[in-house]
């Protein structure tokens, strides 16, 4: 197997970020579907070894896959990177964010 270099890594970290801000924004939704009680699951393409111990859903909880599909536990994983450089780069970049608003 070929070990994957510095810039491969780098650009999926960034499209993991991106995802998440996008998830958090409501831009982009979780591959799943609602069942007509309004409970979402998720499709097994986006159920990953995380989500096991997700509350299965409910009609007094319907959308915990929905909510955990949106965490940088998730993502990270979807992405196969670490979580503590996702959690390090959507930090850096909200701070960013927030300075380019002050102007």
């Amino acid at each position: 197997m070929k070990k994957m270099g510095a810039v491969e890594k780098r650009k999926k970290l960034l499209l993991a970020a991106k995802l998440y801000f996008d998830r958090q924004m409501g831009l982009a939704q979780p591959s799943g579907k609602f069942d007509r009680l309004g409970r979402f699951y998720l499709n097994n393409c986006e159920r990953l070894e995380c989500c096991h111990g997700i509350r299965h859903p409910s009609v007094n909880y319907p959308i915990p896959q929905m909510e955990h599909s949106r965490t940088t536990v998730h993502i990270a994983a979807m992405f196969d990177v670490e979580r503590i450089e996702l959690l390090r780069l959507v930090k850096t970049l909200t701070e960013f964010r927030a300075l380019a608003e002050e102007d």
